[in-house]
Parts: structure tokens; C-alpha cells; sequence
């Protein structure tokens, strides 16, 4: 059917189809958010009027169609195809569009296998589009073009959250680059289909890009790969299956950390980048790589994760690992391997399957530090290697791209490396990290070390995650909520040893903390300090010289209340002529990753009697005021007796610097007894924090203070 300035208006508009429209004009469609445009099966009893089209008086739910509904031709009129507002559904490919860039906004692409297919140079509008329960990938296009803008679109259901590369045979230069889709800043690449960089184009991948393939699909080069990612994580260039939800994320909308190499129960892993004779060896350049899972499992055949077919690739910097081989040279190949991690590999690490040449692979890891298994070296423990491979000298480590979260860089993730961590934050300079080890450290992605990076080990260690954040498309939030940190206050004579409190409040999936306390060394002494937390590992550090107090805590399992976390043993200075008062700060205080210094209650200490200050001169007998429990929590019971007739009385509320924080009693009395309740709040109406608080009563000329605890 072919369709020439055609308009479809939203109202009542249902399209039920078992055939393509070809559009070789123009096409508008405007439907409304209210009342869209539908395109669907005639099968489908969820719209039109009667809803069973069909009439087989049943509630159908149509299976996909091997067509697609909408077909943009290269000679339609792109200035007048626009699709706004509509619903298309069950089909293969819901729109194809050939060298053609119509406009196609809010629009709900569902129950298809794809939303789009893109071939040639097409260069649509695809913005605000939602694209639900797909098979596949929202779109599937030719590399040599790309969507001329995709905002504000959504991915969900079993929609796989990657980009789908048509399968063909490149003709001209392609460069991968890290390209944002339905908010993923770094979408994975999907390759559905075998694809050949074809004898006269080559591929330049940017890094940091994720290539995931199907399987049983393979690359095969045939003139140029350069693959050229750089020593970070957030820089490796990865190869791997479509279901390895490591790097990248879930792609494959499973829900689960899929094991690659099974599709629904069946083994059928990827078969790897393929490097043909006629490629240009000056052009196959592999740096800071990562292949993995290329038939891996497989039990009936053998697909390296790198096949090379008389050619002579290089390979530096570069993880191969968990693939049946890793690397398999073929024929008169004499590729160049330096400075990898090979390890893992079921069968061999390299197999020089041609002995054309003698393979130079020196200063790679081999996942031991034994070096790899060959009867050359009859110590070696790590991936086995043929004969005419030049392993000597390996590495004992791995270098190039070592294991994320080994600390230690000894080939093992244990909870050592998470202390190491731990070490690190409160005192890096006698614990120092190299760059290297800062970069593994970094297990949360958030670019720097802390202690929440070694909780994170720890639940690697024991089996609570699979993979760390650092390593997927998308490092999942670390959401925290606004703990507080409240520093206790203590009234203490001088020279006396004390407990000062570190508490925190409004507590939910805490699993590591940080902090640097701050305190006047002239007048306190910190001598340790007391764990109160059984479940997590602490490290600290005391800077006597410079008043400082570096705290670090870690765990495998969250908290969720409120709790002490430690205890600041200090000891007061005993050479004070006259009392003071001093704090004790909080200058960093972070949960998990999130900086909450903003968020802290600093302590006060009182040197050498704070309450005597206040003139309470009185014998037990001639207390005039009493309070009751103390510590309290919500009520302070308060007793007060009147002396005189007509006295003036004020009660209230000191804090540990001697400000007024609440009025109790501001009146004149009849001689008598009085008992009033106070709910704790200051002088706003907000609850005080727990802490240390001092009561005054005025009756007269008669003066008396006690000491009470706010304990929360």
C-alpha cells in the first residue's frame, strides 16, 4: 500500500494489520498522549471497536508477526513523515526504515521483537519514545549512520538495554564511540548477527565501549581492528556475550547474573573476534582489552576468544580470560602478546596450532605466579600453553588489568585486600597504595578509595555480590539516607580518663563510614579508641601532634538502627588553672560514599567542673530542685520548691557551652512545692540531640545546677 501525504488524526484511529505499509511520500501521524494512534494485531482484543476484531469471542493474545507495519523507503518525503503519539505492537520490526530519516516521537513501541530497523545512511528523530517488552534492542542499525537525536526515551521490561548493530560487512570506517540511550550514558553495543570488517573499511572502537554479542556470532576481521582503551576501568574496551552481566550491566533484561553461554537452559556462547589472513597487521591493534566467554563451556567445539588465521595482530595491555582458548594461532601467524592477564581459559591460554612461528608472548600473567603449565617449566600452575611459545620471562602478578578489588595484586580477592583499604583510609602515608592498586581499590567506580569500597570486597569475599559497581555499564546508586553523627558531650575533671561517644542517628544501609575527628591536644590527650560495632572491621589512626582522629569502618551486611559505633578514650588535661570548655569536631563524616560532614552534632567537653560554676553550693538538704530519670529520653520529671512567698523562679536549660537551649520556670510563686514535666525540646520546639545538659534554678538569691542526660 503505498501512502502519500496521508494523515492519521489520534481520536478513535485503531490500524489492526497482517500487512506493510510502504510509505514512498509522506506520512503524518498525530495522535495525542490521550488518544494515540494504535497499530496492532488483528488479534489483539485490548483495542478497537468491537475490541474482538476477530470475532473468535475469545481474549487473544497475539504471538509476533514476521512483518513490520510501517516501511519508510529511500525515496520518501522526510520532511513530511512524522509518527507522533502512536502505539505499535507485535511484529518483528514495528517500524524499518530505509535510508530514510523520518520523525518519530512519544511513541510505545510493545511486544515486538525490535522497535526499529535502520538500514543504510538513516538518520531519524527518535525522542521521548518508550519501548516495553521488546525481544530485543529498541533499535537495530547500519554502523555507518546513527539517529539524528534520541531524547528523553525509555527502556523497560525485557527490552534489552543495548544498542542493536545490524549484521553486515562494513565497507567503509566505522568508529564505535560511547553513546548514551534511554538513560544509559554508556550503552553496550549488541551485535545480533555475524559481522565482517569488510577488506576495505576498519574499525576504530573508542574506549571505554562494551561490544556484547549473541551466541554463536562472531567479528571477523579482514582489513582493520584498533581497539585502543586506556588503564582505567571506566577505559577498557570489553568483548564479551550478550549475558555476561559484568561489564555493562543486565543487558539482556534477564533479571538475574546470568552465567554466560546459557540461553534459555541451553550452552551457546559467543565464538569470538576472528582475524583473517588478508587483514592488515598494521591495522590489528588490541590494547587495554577484554575478551572473555567465547565458548566458554562449549562441549562440542572450540571458538578462541582470538583466532588468528595467518595474520599478526598485536596484543598489549590486555585480559583475556574464561574463554575455551584464548588465544589460537593458525597457519603462518605470528601475532605480538605483551604484558597480558591470561588466565581461566579452559583448554589453552595460547595454542600455537600452526608453529609457522615461534609466538612471542613474554610478560603476560598466566593467572599463577608460577608462570603457565608447559613441560618447559614444570612448576607452572597457570593456563597451559603449546610448545613454540615464548612465555619467558611472565609476570607473577597480574599488571595490565588486574583482578578489581585485589589490593594485594596476588591474583586473589580476599578480605586482606579489604584491611589493606581500610589501612589506606585512615593512613595513607604509612599504608601507601600505587597507582595500580588505587585503581583496583576503587571497586564502587566513584573514582576514589574509601571505606565503603572495602565493604564491598568483603561482600564479594563472601559470596553477598558477584561483581563490583565499578565493573558494570551503569555503577548502581549508593544510596544512603542523611545519618547523623552525634559526638557526645562529658563534664570530667582534670587528668580523668573518659569515654566520648560516637553515635549515629536516622540509620538506614549503612555499610561502611568514614571520619576525622578534631580535638585541642592541649587540653585532651586521645588515647584509643573502642569498636562498639562487632559486625564490621575498624581502623584508626591518632595524630597526637596535630589533634586528629582518623576513623574507618567497614562491614558485609548493612545497619539499620541507631547505635554508639565507638568510644574516644581521652584523658583530660591535669594542668588547668581554671575550668573549660573545649569541642571535640567532626571536620569529615561520610556513609558509605556520601559526604555527610554537613550533617554532624559536635561534642563539647567540660574541663574541671562546669556545674560548680553555676554556684551550686547547697547540702543535700537544702536542695531546692530534683529531676528524675536521669538519663531520660522523652519526660524529665522536675520537683521544685518556692522557699519564700512571692519569689521569683527561673529554671532552664544550659548546653555544655553554657547557652540558654530552654526556659522551664519564668515566674513569680507562692511559696510551695512544684512538679512539672519537660518533653525535651529547646527553644524552637525541636527535640535537643543526646548528649550532656546542665539545669539551673533560680529562687531568689538561691542558685542550683545538676547535670542531666539526654540519651536517644
Amino acid at each position: 500500500m503505498n501512502l502519500k501525504y496521508k494523515n492519521f488524526y489520534g481520536s478513535e484511529y485503531y490500524e489492526k494489520y497482517s500487512r506493510v505499509l510502504d510509505i514512498n511520500g509522506g506520512l503524518t501521524i498525530n495522535g495525542t498522549a490521550s488518544q494515540p494512534v494504535i497499530f496492532t494485531d488483528y488479534r489483539d482484543d485490548l483495542y478497537g471497536n468491537p475490541m474482538d476484531t476477530n470475532g473468535d469471542g475469545a481474549s487473544t493474545g497475539p504471538s509476533v508477526n514476521d512483518y513490520y507495519v510501517l516501511n519508510f523507503t529511500e525515496i520518501s518525503d522526510d520532511a513530511n513523515c512524522q509518527i507522533n503519539h502512536s502505539i505499535i505492537k507485535y511484529q518483528n520490526y514495528a517500524i524499518q526504515i530505509q535510508q530514510a530519516s523520518p520523525g518519530i516521537n512519544a511513541c510505545l513501541f510493545e511486544n515486538n521483537d525490535w522497535g526499529i530497523t535502520m538500514s543504510g545512511v538513516s538518520e531519524p528523530l527518535i525522542d521521548s519514545c518508550t519501548f516495553f517488552n521488546l525481544s530485543y534492542t529498541p533499535f537495530q542499525y547500519s554502523l555507518v549512520s546513527y539517529p539524528f537525536s534520541t531524547v528523553n526515551n525509555t527502556i523497560s521490561g525485557t527490552t534489552y538495554r543495548a544498542l542493536g548493530v545490524k549484521g553486515e560487512t562494513m565497507a567503509q570506517n566505522v568508529t564505535l564511540p560511547k553513546r548514551g540511550f534511554g538513560g544509559l550514558d554508556n550503552i553496550p553495543y549488541y551485535f545480533h548477527d555475524n559481522f565482517t570488517i569488510g577488506t576495505s573499511s576498519v574499525m576504530t572502537i573508542e574506549p571505554g565501549v562494551t561490544l556484547k554479542f549473541r551466541g554463536a556470532k562472531y567479528l571477523t576481521v579482514k582489513k582493520g581492528l584498533i581497539a585502543e582503551g586506556g588503564s582505567t576501568p571506566d577505559s577498557t574496551i570489553v568483548f564479551t556475550e550478550i549475558s555476561d552481566d559484568y561489564y555493562g550491566g543486565d543487558s539482556n533484561a534477564d533479571s538475574t547474573d546470568t552465567s554466560p553461554g546459557y540461553i534459555s537452559g541451553i550452552q551457546n556462547p559467543w565464538w569470538g573476534i576472528v582475524f583473517e589472513n588478508e587483514s592488515n597487521d598494521a591495522l590489528c591493534r588490541l590494547d587495554h582489552c577484554m575478551i572473555r566467554y567465547s565458548s566458554y563451556n562449549e562441549p562440542y567445539s572450540i571458538y578462541p576468544g582470538i583466532k588468528i588465521n595467518s595474520a599478526s595482530p598485536t596484543i598489549f595491555n590486555s585480559q583475556i580470560y574464561k574463554n575455551k582458548v584464548g588465544i589460537q594461532a593458525n597457519g603462518a601467524s605470528n601475532p605480538i602478546i605483551n604484558y597480558c592477564d591470561i588466565y581461566e581459559n579452559q583448554l589453552f591460554g595460547i595454542e600455537n596450532a600452526g608453529m609457522a612461528f615461534n609466538i612471542n608472548a613474554e610478560n603476560c600473567w598466566w593467572g599463577n605466579n608460577t608462570g603457565p603449565t608447559h613441560p618447559g617449566n614444570p612448576a607452572g600452575t597457570g593456563d597451559e600453553v603449546t610448545d613454540m611459545v615464548d612465555y619467558d620471562p611472565w609476570l607473577t602478578s597480574g599488571t595490565a588489568n588486574p583482578l578489581m578489588g585485589d589490593v594485594s595484586l596476588n591474583g586473589e580477592i580476599l578480605a586482606y585486600d579489604a584491611s589493606l583499604v581500610l589501612l589506606y583510609v585512615v593512613d595513607p602515608i604509612t599504608y601507601p597504595l600505587n597507582q595500580t592498586q588505587q585503581m583496583v581499590a576503587d571497586v564502587s567506580g566513584n573514582g576514589t578509595v574509601s571505606a565503603y569500597d572495602a565493604s564491598l570486597i568483603l561482600q564479594y569475599v563472601v559470596g553477598f555480590i558477584n561483581y563490583f559497581p565499578a565493573e558494570l555499564l551503569s555503577p548502581l546508586p549508593n544510596f544512603v539516607s542523611e545519618v547523623e553523627l552525634v559526638i557526645g558531650n562529658e563534664a570530667v575533671e582534670p587528668g580523668e580518663e573518659f569515654n566520648l561517644t560516637l553515635s549515629i542517628a536516622d540509620v538506614s544501609g549503612v555499610y561502611a563510614m568514614q571520619m576525622t575527628i578534631e580535638y585541642n591536644q592541649e587540653f585532651l590527650e586521645a588515647l584509643e579508641i573502642e569498636s562498639m560495632l562487632t559486625g564490621m572491621n575498624a581502623t584508626y589512626k591518632i595524630d597526637k601532634e596535630k589533634g586528629l582522629i582518623k576513623i574507618a569502618f567497614a562491614g558485609i551486611e548493612s545497619l539499620e538502627s541507631d547505635m554508639t559505633i565507638a568510644n574516644i578514650v581521652f584523658k583530660a588535661s591535669d594542668e588547668l588553672i581554671t575550668g573549660i570548655t573545649t569541642p571535640v569536631t567532626a571536620k569529615f563524616f561520610m556513609a558509605n560514599e556520601t559526604d555527610l560532614t554537613w550533617n554532624v552534632h559536635n561534642g563539647i567537653v567540660s574541663i574541671n567542673g562546669f556545674a560548680t560554676g553555676f554556684g551550686d553550693n547547697f547540702k543535700n538538704e537544702d536542695k531546692l530542685l530534683t529531676c528524675y530519670p536521669n538519663p531520660f529520653t522523652d519526660n524529665l520529671k522536675i520537683n521544685y520548691t518556692v522557699p519564700v512567698d512571692g519569689d521569683f523562679m527561673f529554671i532552664a536549660i544550659y548546653n555544655m557551652y553554657g547557652q540558654v537551649v530552654a526556659e522551664i520556670v519564668n515566674s513569680t510563686h507562692s511559696k510551695g512545692t512544684y512538679t512539672i514535666s519537660w518533653n525535651g525540646n529547646d527553644l524552637n520546639g525541636k527535640k535537643l540531640t543526646r548528649g550532656t545538659y546542665f539545669i539551673r534554678l533560680i529562687a531568689g538569691n538561691k542558685v542550683e545546677t545538676q547535670k542531666i542526660q539526654v540519651v536517644r
